[in-house]
């Protein structure tokens, strides 16, 4: 599925600076982009500082995904779950549907439906206050293997009405 144009970069170093290092990451893929056109990403061997040398003199390696059995289809999402909603607010989807294309291998594709996509607004962690604001949206198919959401962060978002909830205290 993923082809590296080099699987490892030899890098040299002192002792005490290598021992603080059991990998250098090179960069992220972002699924977002990742579509059957648009597979392939360089990313540079920048070492982290210039007490390391690139013993192979490799100064960029290419990740190229296999998209020859891939497709997408453009579907419409008319629910949205919120997970994890904070006791003290209350929590109203403004945005109560969304447009979504997902990218997969092509047989996973044909048979997905809107019914096996699951589309969720997390709350944990966050810090609320009042009032209007448009948050992430995670979007799924965990029953159908390995398929993802593309398209752009803006378009993958709802808006949030929060307000803060009334304490019913008892009235004596």
């Amino acid at each position: 599925y993923m082809y590296l144009s080099n699987e490892s970069v030899t890098v040299a170093g002192s002792v005490s600076v290598m021992d603080n290092y059991n990998e250098l990451r090179l960069g992220h893929i972002d699924l977002r982009t990742l579509t059957r056109e648009n597979n392939k990403f360089t990313y540079d061997v920048t070492l982290p500082s210039d007490q390391f040398t690139n013993m192979d003199n490799v100064t960029s390696v290419t990740v190229e995904f296999n998209s020859e059995f891939w497709a997408s289809a453009a579907f419409r999402i008319n629910e949205i779950t919120t997970v994890a909603e904070p006791a003290a607010y209350d929590v109203t989807l403004l945005t109560t549907s969304m447009n979504v294309v997902m990218v997969g291998e092509d047989s996973v594709i044909e048979t997905l439906s809107p019914a096996d996509i699951v589309a969720e607004v997390n709350f944990l962690d966050k810090e609320l206050v009042p009032g209007q604001y448009r948050y992430p949206v995670r979007i799924s198919a965990p029953t159908k293997g390995l398929v993802w959401p593309v398209g752009d962060p803006n378009d993958l978002t709802v808006m949030v009405q929060v307000t803060e909830r009334v304490s019913e205290e008892p009235v004596e």
